[in-house]
C-alpha cells in the first residue's frame, strides 16, 4: 500500500514539474510542449508516472494531445480568470498564426485561453461543446471551423445556448447574421490569377486536391474564375482535381490542356504539383509557373521558392478575440470583418511566360 501511495506522491509533483518547465520556457497556448522521452529524460522518472501526468494535464485542460501530431498547450495556471475556449476544426499550421493573435488578446484583456482540436470528427465536436456547457468559467466560444459536411449540425447547440461565439476563417453553412471575421478568398485568388496574366500566361490552371473545404474550394474557384472572364480566358476544362496517389495523372493533364501556368488551392497542394512536375524534368517556373494560397512556412523555402497569396492570419485572430471580448461585455463593435490579402511574388510563378 504504501508503494502505491508513493507512486501516488511522485505522479503529482510531474505535473507541478511539468507545468513549471513548460511556463519557464515560454510555451504559448497552441504551442508544442516537449515529447514524453524528452520529460522522461528531464525530470529521471519513469514513463508510467510522464504519461499518467500528461493524461491528467490533459484531462484538466492544461494540455491537447493531437495524434500523430503530439501535445500542445492550453493552459498553464488554474483557470481562476473568464475562459475562452477556441474549438478549432482541424489543427493545420496556418492555425498557429490565428491562435497567436487570439492568444494575445485574451492575455491582454485577463481572459485564460483554451483550445480544443476537432480534428475533422463530430463526435470530438459534441464531446468538447459537452464539456463546455457543463465548465461555468468559460465566458465565449471561438471556433474555426473545417469547412466539413454537417458542422452545421455539430455545433448547432452553440446557437441554441446563447454562449457568445465568433466564427473565424470560415463561416459555418446556413448560419445567418452571426458574428464572424473571414479572409476575401475571392480577392485572393483573383489577385494571383491576375498576376499569372500580368506576366503573359494565357492557359492558367485550377487545381485542387481531394478532400478540400467545399467553402474555401468555392471561393477561391469564383475569384479565378471571375479574373480569367474579364480577360476572356476561362475554361472549365482548365480546372483539375486530383488525389495524393495521383499526382503523376496530374502531370499528364496539365500537358494534354496545354496549361503553362497554375494556381493551387493550398500551398501544400502546390508542393505536390511541384514535387511532381519535378519527377517528371518539367521546370517551374519555366515550364510551368505555380501560385499557391496561404504563405504557410515552407512557402518560402522551397527549392524554387513559392508565390503565395497571404492571407493576415495573425490581425485576423486579434479581430476575432476583440469581437468576442466586446460581446461577452456588452459592447457596441463590428459584428461582421473581412480581410483582405496580399501576393508573396517569389520564384515559382517566374517574371514571363514561356
Amino acid at each position: 500500500m504504501k508503494k502505491a501511495n508513493d507512486n501516488l506522491k511522485k505522479h503529482e509533483i510531474i505535473k507541478e514539474e511539468i507545468l513549471s518547465y513548460i511556463k519557464a520556457e515560454g510555451i504559448k497556448p497552441g504551442e508544442k510542449v516537449p515529447s514524453i522521452n524528452e520529460l522522461i529524460a528531464r525530470f529521471r522518472v519513469s514513463s508510467t508516472t510522464v504519461i499518467r501526468a500528461i493524461s491528467d494535464l490533459d484531462h484538466a485542460g492544461y494540455l491537447t494531445k493531437v495524434q500523430g501530431k503530439g501535445t500542445f498547450l492550453n493552459r498553464v495556471e488554474a483557470n481562476t480568470r473568464p475562459q475562452v475556449n477556441m474549438l478549432v476544426g482541424k489543427l493545420l499550421s496556418f492555425v498557429n498564426e490565428l491562435m497567436r493573435g487570439v492568444e494575445q488578446i485574451t492575455f491582454e484583456n485577463d481572459y485564460s485561453l483554451v483550445l480544443s482540436n476537432c480534428e475533422m470528427s463530430h463526435r470530438r465536436i459534441d464531446s468538447y461543446l459537452k464539456k463546455i456547457f457543463q465548465e461555468q468559467a468559460i465566458a465565449g466560444l471561438i471556433i474555426v471551423p473545417a469547412g466539413m459536411s454537417g458542422e452545421e449540425e455539430s455545433f448547432k447547440p452553440v446557437l441554441d445556448s446563447g454562449l457568445p461565439f465568433v466564427l473565424l476563417d470560415k463561416p459555418i453553412r446556413g448560419w445567418k447574421n452571426v458574428p464572424t471575421v473571414l479572409p476575401d478568398n475571392t480577392a485572393g485568388a483573383g489577385m494571383a490569377v491576375e498576376h499569372l496574366l500580368d506576366i503573359g500566361h494565357k492557359r492558367i490552371g485550377f487545381v485542387a486536391r481531394e478532400p478540400y473545404s467545399q467553402y474555401v474550394f468555392d471561393m477561391r474557384l469564383d475569384g479565378y474564375r471571375q479574373a480569367l472572364e474579364v480577360a476572356g480566358l476561362y475554361d472549365p476544362e482548365a480546372i483539375i482535381l486530383f488525389e495524393n496517389e495521383k499526382t503523376d495523372k496530374l502531370v499528364e493533364k496539365l500537358r494534354e490542356r496545354e496549361i503553362t501556368a497554375l494556381l493551387a488551392l493550398s500551398d501544400y497542394d502546390a508542393k505536390d504539383i511541384y514535387d511532381a512536375l519535378k519527377r517528371h524534368q518539367i521546370k517551374v517556373p519555366q515550364e510551368v509557373a505555380i501560385v499557391g494560397y496561404d504563405n504557410v512556412e515552407m512557402a518560402g523555402h522551397l527549392a524554387v521558392p513559392l508565390t503565395t497569396v497571404a492571407q493576415p492570419k495573425y490581425e485576423m485572430g486579434v479581430a476575432a478575440a476583440e469581437m468576442l471580448i466586446d460581446i461577452i461585455e456588452k459592447k457596441a463593435g463590428t459584428r461582421q470583418l473581412v480581410f483582405q490579402p496580399s501576393l508573396k511574388i517569389r520564384a515559382s510563378s517566374g517574371s514571363k511566360a514561356g
